[in-house]
């Protein structure tokens, strides 16, 4: 009777039947809100289950009917226990992004993908393709995470649809569910990377080591603005040629730079007794014949990979 009264009593005491009847109140024999080890029987098909991540008054689902059963047993957690679900879910994070960059991946060398604008192309949730880029992990259950039941697709890109800086945009009102790529590349960094870009206009195909976040280059098959479809890690090999490529543009600037003044220098109408009085036209077409012709072609590895012009140089 004396644990009978009250919200949190933990039995409801039917005095009045003959004989008086007892029943427990809560749901689950913890009431805290830690983390507790749970044992578990399901009445419709006696499964038994163990679990280190049962809570107060809260039920799970049995893994052979699905039947929703809460804990007849509960205990604090041991140490080792603790640290299988730190781990657990430390996998599950891991995976998580994996998953997505995976997913980010497929989505941007499709074929159907337009890199001259990435978020045009969307992709059905419910491809059976994308089952290949998930990991087998996290299609089944694991009580120890922080999603325990198994993922499918569409929770996968829901978690990463989220915020400003997510991977995916989904359109859950479409039918089936579409998803685009949020991002303009997949490289969301400061650091310069090799990109791999591929134009849908003309299907030219290009590497290089100057890529960055956000930034396209002109497909110098039909000058298309393209975004890179892949972006990775600069290589040892890569910083040397980028510092080569570098090194050389600005001993070909100087050299050009020294080119152009001898020329004007020894113009015949140049005014040696006042060098600053003599005006040459830019526009001149024997200046270019003082420019290397390697500066006026396109280079990713420069500092400046665009084609130089006549203005740019002086």
């Amino acid at each position: 009777r004396p644990h009978s009264q009250g919200s949190q009593s933990q039995f409801i005491l039917n005095a009045g039947a003959v004989p008086p009847t007892v029943c427990v109140r809560q749901l689950t024999p913890y009431r805290g809100g830690n983390l507790q080890y749970g044992q578990f029987d399901c009445s419709s098909c006696g499964h038994e289950w163990q679990c280190p991540d049962s809570k107060a008054d809260k039920a799970q689902a049995c893994s052979h009917c699905e039947k929703q059963t809460y804990p007849y047993m509960q205990r604090d957690l041991e140490p080792g226990e603790h640290q299988a679900i730190s781990e657990a879910r430390d996998l599950e994070t891991d995976l998580l992004i994996a998953c997505a960059d995976s997913i980010e991946l497929h989505i941007r060398a499709h074929a159907d993908f337009d890199s001259s604008n990435p978020s045009s192309y969307a992709c059905q949730a419910s491809s059976a393709s994308l089952l290949e880029h998930v990991d087998t992990c996290l299609l089944e259950r694991d009580r120890r995470r922080s999603h325990p039941e198994p993922y499918e697709i569409l929770d996968i890109i829901a978690l990463h649809s989220q915020g400003e800086n997510s991977w995916f945009i989904l359109n859950e009102a479409a039918v089936p569910p579409t998803f685009c790529v949020r991002q303009l590349t997949p490289y969301r960094g400061a650091k310069q990377q090799h990109g791999c870009f591929r134009c849908n206009a003309c299907d030219h195909m290009w590497e290089n080591v100057g890529s960055r976040v956000d930034e396209s280059q002109m497909c110098e098959g039909c000058d298309t603005q393209i975004y890179p479809y892949i972006q990775r890690d600069l290589g040892l090999g890569d910083h040397r040629a980028i510092t080569d490529a570098c090194d050389l543009e600005v001993k070909l600037l100087t050299t050009c730079a020294d080119a152009i003044e001898h020329y004007i220098r020894t113009h015949a109408d140049f005014d040696s007794s006042d060098p600053s009085g003599y005006a040459c036209q830019i526009s001149s077409a024997t200046l270019l014949e003082h420019v290397d012709a390697r500066l006026l072609e396109r280079d990713y590895h420069r500092s400046r990979p665009e084609p130089y012009t006549l203005v740019e140089i002086i």
